[in-house]
């Protein structure tokens, strides 16, 4: 519920932004959002309807006008539309499945309702029905979003580059498996971002079975129970990650090197462990889970991103400018 909670509160604020330099308004406090967002849906061209059907809604197929069988109409559509001599069924639906109504390449246009297309100038621009101040505000944020994804991706990799061994420098003394030295450049770039706890993430990789999982979680450094290992296992399954280890917050030591370097040898350190546990021999191939090391910032981040595209998702369903 918080969850749900938490994403709407974000939808209402990148909802308040996109509309707030509509009619020139820069302060969008005093916005009726839902009332505007249907102004801007009444206003749209070449509308798709896309209703998602729900349990016992009727579904009407028409023979004559759908492009094959799967095409469909809600009831609402298919009432506003002239279907008069055409070959028609309807049935009781489950869950899934939306309307087609408006969609020229799914439904002819002549059996296209009153409220949804353009039957007039099916080939205009969309964007031609939509404020010039929306369209501004839109175009800044989906900028903003695109940046938000892409350093988002490639922190997600870093957060795997965390776990490998320092390179192997011919002349030098050899390095201890996962060390932290002083000189590291992955420390150095590290230490001035660090930012919350830093977290040893167990990755899903379709590689290996629960048994090989719930064994490692098991066994030093992490020693689970079999219900926590199990809980976890099952986690990284259903989810594709789980959180099985973090250090103490150290947002205090920010800008204290030495011991934000402590605590990502330490963490470094468990994937060591977790490493030399989870190797097994098959044949010749040698196999460990797969880790990754993330701060609690860097996680944050990704929820955020996860949230963003889910609100972008819902664009077209305004208009289909957008």
């Amino acid at each position: 519920k918080k969850s749900s909670g938490d994403l709407t509160v974000l939808f209402d604020m990148l909802n308040r932004i996109l509309l707030g330099r509509t009619n020139l308004r820069v302060d969008a406090e005093g916005l009726d959002v839902e009332k505007e967002l249907a102004e801007v849906n009444a206003n749209a061209q070449n509308k798709r309807c896309g209703k998602i059907f729900g349990k016992s809604d009727l579904i009407y197929t028409c023979y004559t006008c759908g492009a094959d069988p799967t095409c469909v109409l809600c009831q609402e559509c298919f009432m506003n539309s002239n279907h008069e001599g055409h070959e028609v069924y309807f049935h009781k639906g489950s869950s899934g499945g939306c309307c087609d109504c408006g969609d020229y390449e799914a439904w002819a246009k002549e059996g296209t309702c009153s409220h949804h297309g353009d039957h007039d100038n099916r080939d205009d621009d969309p964007t031609q029905s939509l404020p010039d101040e929306l369209l501004y505000q839109a175009k800044l944020i989906t900028r903003g979003m695109a940046r938000l994804l892409c350093t988002t991706v490639s922190e997600i990799l870093f957060s795997y580059e965390r776990t490998l061994p320092p390179l192997e420098v011919e002349g030098t003394e050899e390095v201890s498996y996962f060390a932290v030295d002083k000189n590291d450049p992955l420390i150095f770039c590290e230490v001035l971002e660090s930012k919350g706890p830093i977290f040893v993430l167990l990755n899903n990789d379709d590689v290996h079975t629960y048994n090989d999982v719930i064994r490692v979680l098991k066994h030093p450094p992490l020693n689970f129970s079999t219900e926590a290992a199990s809980h976890h296992t099952k986690k990284v399954d259903k989810e594709g990650r789980s959180a099985v280890w973090h250090s103490d917050s150290f947002g205090s030591y920010v800008n204290n090197q030495g011991a934000a370097k402590r605590h990502l040898s330490l963490a470094r350190s468990v994937v060591k462990e977790m490493y030399d546990n989870s190797v097994h021999q098959e044949g010749t191939s040698w196999l460990r889970l797969l880790t990754s090391l993330s701060y609690g910032s860097q996680l944050q981040k990704e929820k955020v991103a996860i949230a963003c595209l889910k609100w972008l998702l819902f664009l077209p369903d305004i208009s289909d400018g957008l």
